[in-house]
């Protein structure tokens, strides 16, 4: 069984650069309707778009 242990900073740095590289990339791929993996996209928002869906 491996330990778990706190990131290093060298790994944040990856990490924050390969999120700012594949990020884009994904986001362009999502529905207008993806909410879950959008950073700013809130609940709320959510489920305000589903009313005014079921409105229509």
């Amino acid at each position: 069984m491996r330990n778990l242990s706190i990131p290093t900073t060298k790994d944040r740095v990856v990490e924050g650069a390969l999120k700012l590289i594949l990020e884009p990339i994904f986001k362009a791929n999502f529905q207008p309707e993806s909410y879950r993996y959008c950073s700013k996209r809130t609940a709320a928002e959510a489920i305000e778009t589903v009313i005014i869906s079921a409105i229509k």
